[in-house]
């Protein structure tokens, strides 16, 4: 060996043993649980997960190991989009509320560019690289850049070349929490990360029954050195099944996370570390911006904007809102004064008993009479601040036309619910309550005042 390729298998040893290690301790921990194999809570169903990842790794020099960790984060990230959006469609449908207007931007591009299949994915190609005579790293980036660059027919958005020549090694993948720029150089190495043949004999005649093992890449085992799973070696393991690469077997355990993540009900629970120093009240903001950047805090963020940012209870919204419109205007667009069991205009179908009641209201007929007089109310305010009006200024009126009012051939900017108002902007929002602040309070203080003079 040389000294390249000596450190190399130097570094290979090293993640064996830490992997057979921690693969033990995984197993010890689950039958310290009650949770292996033959074990009756195994099959009980009544289980907790916890799943502890810091988030994307972004260095001077990015490397496989940032590309595994961060395709790792682009899995989790589409599963907590799933999650997430699908809550938010939940609320529509509950609300009856139209969906063709709600968008969402999802990150599935990225991940096929890393895990797509035989030849369109960074980790096939990777993989192919690996077996083909004489492959390398300069060959591997060719390659990639001639299915995913700028000069393929697909020229995906996910990934892209360097513009300057200086850069010769490197690409970048568009993540959904930024650009990261990869270093192709030993990428090959560190896929096979295998052991040669003399190393394998030398540790596989340790009296230690781990690193024994080890060696045959059969790493979960119990405290006496049982076998438990021979499925995750570290690239040496049985020959009539040929050597698994590191990202072949990274991919596989992501899938098997996922295939479990799928059938539990998830909590996310965003946790920061204020500072380096471990003090209290200490906040710095570089480390926390980076932390909500790579923890994909402004994504859930994202998806919560994609539909309608502003809900607010019907009963709250018509008290609140309705001296906003003139009381020569409520018969024009609608407003009543007391309860009407009429039909509602729109034909829509009563609310139940059950769930006006668990929404807070005394009947159905409250619920419908609120909502009912929510929507002449936003058309109301619609008129008021779109409209020839003396009330407001032309800035405000177009303010009101972008951000307030619905307009034909463009998305909502508000719907009415079963039970709340949902308003697309906290800007449309802002807007209201400006006028309601400048205008309409004002001028019934003004009213109020001269009541208590005379």
């Amino acid at each position: 060996l040389n000294v390249d390729q000596a450190k190399n298998q130097r570094d290979a040893l090293a993640r064996c043993l830490y992997s057979a290690i921690f693969d033990s301790l995984v197993v010890q921990i689950n039958k310290t649980l009650g949770a292996g194999k033959g074990s009756d809570e195994a099959h009980s169903g009544r289980d907790i997960g916890i799943l502890d990842i810091f988030g994307f790794e972004v260095f001077a020099v990015n490397s496989f190991e940032q590309l595994c960790i961060n395709y790792c984060n682009e899995r989790l990230q589409t599963f907590f989009n799933e999650v997430i959006f699908e809550k938010e469609i939940q609320i529509y449908k509950d609300e009856h509320i139209d969906l063709s207007d709600i968008t969402f931007q999802d990150n599935l591009g990225c991940v096929k560019i890393i895990d797509g299949a035989k030849g369109h994915g960074i980790f096939s190609l990777l993989d192919e690289e690996c077996i083909v005579p004489q492959g390398s790293d300069s060959k591997l980036l060719s390659k990639m850049n001639n299915s995913f660059g700028t000069s393929s027919h697909a020229n995906h958005s996910a990934y892209y070349e360097p513009g300057s020549r200086k850069t010769p090694d490197n690409f970048i993948v568009k993540h959904f929490a930024g650009d990261v720029i990869y270093n192709i150089t030993n990428f090959m190495e560190k896929n096979k990360d295998t052991l040669n043949e003399a190393m394998i004999s030398t540790i596989s005649t340790s009296a230690i029954a781990l690193i024994h093992h080890a060696a045959a890449g059969d790493t979960e085992h119990d405290a006496d050195g049982h076998s438990v799973s021979s499925d995750h070696g570290h690239g040496h393991g049985d020959s009539k099944k040929g050597k698994v690469t590191i990202s072949k077997k990274f991919k596989n355990n992501l899938d098997e996370l996922m295939t479990t993540l799928h059938t539990k009900v998830p909590t996310f629970c965003r946790c920061l570390k204020p500072n380096e120093s471990a003090k209290p009240d200490k906040f710095e903001a570089p480390l926390l911006l980076g932390q909500m950047k790579y923890s994909g805090l402004f994504e859930a963020i994202k998806i919560r904007k994609s539909g309608f940012a502003v809900r607010i209870p019907t009963r709250q919204f018509y008290y609140k809102y309705r001296s906003l419109i003139p009381r020569n205007l409520w018969a024009d667009v609608g407003i009543e004064l007391s309860q009407n069991e009429k039909k509602s205009s729109d034909g829509k179908k009563k609310m139940s008993r059950r769930k006006s009641e668990a929404a807070g209201f005394s009947s159905p007929e409250e619920a419908e009479f609120l909502r009912s007089q929510c929507k002449a109310l936003m058309k109301g305010i619609e008129k008021v601040l779109s409209g020839d009006n003396a009330t407001v200024d032309s800035d405000m009126q177009k303010e009101a036309n972008e951000w307030v009012c619905n307009i034909k051939g463009k998305p909502k900017q508000w719907v009415i619910g079963d039970t709340r108002v949902f308003i697309r902007t906290s800007h449309a929002r802002a807007i209201i309550d400006k006028v309601m602040s400048d205008h309409v309070i004002p001028k019934a203080v003004r009213t109020l005042q001269r009541c208590i003079k005379t």
